[in-house]
């Protein structure tokens, strides 16, 4: 019998669903019924978004076949994927997902044709069909990662970008309105890559550049979208509306490296349009007022703008038409804020409802945490107003430990996962209940969380006394080195370190190194990284050329190199080598008796090695 392992296929979300998701997290799809209640909304307009509605049909048969409990509601994935392929007899995901059914079920003759009709379109290599395809896979595989920092969706999105581009073009035809939905995914792919990517502002100068060149890209590609004549309404209108977002993630990564960075350069045809995010959102408006998505995005930004009473307005409108994880959050954030500017109680009130509304669709961090805050604020409102009360405040207080505790759980939801702030919170809490074990527990768990606390920071860049202070309380202690040496060096040089450094220290002296970009230990965050790394290595070697430049992150290496050669090492630490003629900075002239020069192109490799492996000595019995 012909079956999918004689197909040459990579599509089918039944696979994918076996290997990489868990079954408690399909099966809440199930619970909340929020991909049922989306696809039910979506058939009221499912000739403005055609893909989309295929994808979530051929998406929720996936979903049922895997996490139904029941025979009865399993067998319907089946219906929904005989009612794709009958709207789309060549839908490569609804063939290949129906063959494994019927395999499945040992539907021998029923597999054998899917079978055979999935090959023949594989072979054919239709661009059309691959492009739903891998629209289709980028989507499942989003949906599961929606609350993750991952990007594994993006090269399928990438893909069907590829493939619709290759399709003629045909303004009457209505695959122009699918081109639409693919270009806003993709740009929407970008959307989440440049949020994430400035997030926490600590990016050095090239870095930062491929920020500004990833917005231009960003703000482009919706304006792609906008440019075709077909594209749905509400990709139209959210396309305005992202790029609102990316203005305001723009000016609010500025204000934390302390410059406004050039981006418009990148993007002209959008300079040209002349709009701030006010623009940008109006625009999204008059261009759909209807869909419940435009209207809670809009909201969610209008708490930004301080435009409070039209974003609880956009809510409640948003929230009429459709259910929403986001709209119940963000409406909660909305609530908080009132009640910082009024102090309020009733929007306390609102706040809590709101956040324990979305944690009933969706559980994150964020969730738990924000509604255990709401909890501590009203403990704390019921004992500046009447102390006696203590019964009272002390049940919210519980709820609120209870929550905190539960949040911290949650590190698998890392896109909404700040346990810095949760930890404080929590901390407020144990303080008021005079906890004062808690507290030291509580401290000991935020120090196990170690590279996760650091990797989730809201402060602007840290200066090096603060990371010292953070880092050096572990690696002080230990006298064992975890590295021979850091190397600093400008990006324009690393060939050089890579081609000459390396292999004559680690190669032909088994010394172990570290290199930022070859070492860098995953997950952990970028600064903590370096700092951690030059704490851990017996000695810094620096590279100097007229390619030297000190940028922000070099800045930042050397203070924490030269800060710890005065601090533990002042005989050891610090070794400069020149390639090329030019001046020493300032910071390492101090520092020049460990200065090697390259003459001639030659660099006294042996003067190196002996200072090396006497350091290396001097250390070891030191």
């Amino acid at each position: 019998m012909a079956s999918l392992d004689d197909v040459e296929c990579e599509f089918g979300h039944f696979k994918i669903l076996d290997k990489d998701v868990p079954l408690d997290r399909i099966k809440n799809d199930i619970e909340t019924r929020s991909v049922y209640n989306k696809l039910e909304k979506l058939k009221e307009r499912c000739k403005l978004r055609p893909l989309y509605y295929q994808t979530m049909k051929t998406m929720y048969a996936a979903i049922l076949f895997k996490a139904a409990k029941d025979s009865e509601t399993k067998q319907e994935s089946e219906t929904y994927l005989l009612q794709v392929l009958k709207d789309d007899e060549e839908n490569i995901t609804a063939l290949a997902d129906i063959t494994y059914y019927y395999e499945h079920t040992l539907d021998h003759i029923k597999a054998k044709d899917y079978s055979r009709k999935l090959k023949k379109i594989m072979n054919d290599k239709c661009d059309l069909a691959l492009a739903r395809a891998y629209c289709d896979k980028a989507h499942i595989i989003r949906h599961f990662e929606q609350d993750k920092r991952q990007f594994t969706y993006f090269e399928f999105l990438e893909k069907a970008k590829y493939h619709i581009g290759k399709v003629k073009r045909n303004e009457d035809s209505d695959i122009e309105i699918e081109r639409g939905e693919i270009m806003f995914d993709y740009s929407l792919g970008l959307y989440r890559q440049y949020a994430q990517k400035t997030e926490f502002a600590i990016l050095d100068d090239t870095e930062i550049q491929h920020s500004n060149e990833l917005l231009g890209e960003t703000i482009n590609s919706f304006l792609d979208v906008i440019d075709i004549p077909k594209s749905p309404k509400d990709c139209k209108a959210l396309s305005y509306i992202f790029i609102a977002i990316l203005l305001r993630l723009k000016t609010s990564f500025d204000d934390k490296i302390g410059e406004s960075t050039p981006y418009l350069e990148y993007c002209k045809r959008f300079a040209d349009l002349n709009l701030d995010p006010c623009g940008c959102l109006a625009k999204g408006l008059s261009i759909d007022k209807t869909d419940a998505n435009v209207l809670r995005r809009v909201a969610s930004e209008y708490i930004h703008l301080d435009n409070l009473e039209e974003a609880e307005k956009l809510f409640e409108e948003s929230l009429k038409e459709e259910e929403s994880w986001f709209g119940h959050r963000h409406m909660g954030r909305l609530y908080l804020k009132m009640y910082e500017g009024s102090e309020d109680v009733k929007h306390l009130l609102s706040a809590k409802d709101s956040f324990k509304q979305a944690y009933t669709l969706k559980t994150t961090h964020a969730d738990y945490s924000d509604h255990g805050y709401v909890c501590l604020l009203q403990a704390k409102e019921i004992l500046s107003k009447n102390p006696r009360d203590s019964e009272a405040a002390k049940k919210l207080l519980g709820m609120a430990k209870l929550d905190f505790a539960e949040a911290v759980k949650l590190t698998d939801s890392d896109d909404y996962f700040n346990p810095i702030e949760t930890y404080k919170r929590w901390e407020r809490c144990l303080k008021l209940t005079d906890e004062d074990g808690g507290i030291q527990l509580l401290r000991r768990m935020s120090e196990d969380h170690g590279d996760t606390l650091a990797s989730h920071r809201q402060s602007n860049r840290p200066t090096y006394r603060q990371l010292i202070s953070e880092v050096s309380q572990t690696t002080h202690e230990s006298p064992t080195y975890k590295h021979d040496f850091y190397v600093i060096s400008c990006e324009y040089d690393q060939k050089w370190v890579i081609e000459n450094l390396i292999p004559k220290l680690e190669s032909e002296h088994n010394l172990k190194g570290y290199l930022h970009w070859r070492d860098r230990e995953v997950g952990k965050y970028n600064v903590y990284a370096r700092v951690d790394a030059m704490f851990n290595s017996r000695y810094i070697i620096v590279i100097l050329s007229p390619n030297f430049k000190v940028s922000s992150w070099i800045k930042y290496e050397l203070s924490f190199a030269l800060h710890d050669a005065i601090d533990r090492l002042p005989n050891y630490k610090v070794l400069q080598i020149m390639i090329e003629q030019c001046e020493v900075p300032n910071e390492l002239q101090p520092f020049s008796e460990r200065l090697i020069r390259c003459n001639d192109g030659v660099i006294d490799w042996q003067r190196l090695y002996d200072f090396v492996t006497t350091q290396i000595s001097q250390l070891k019995t030191s």
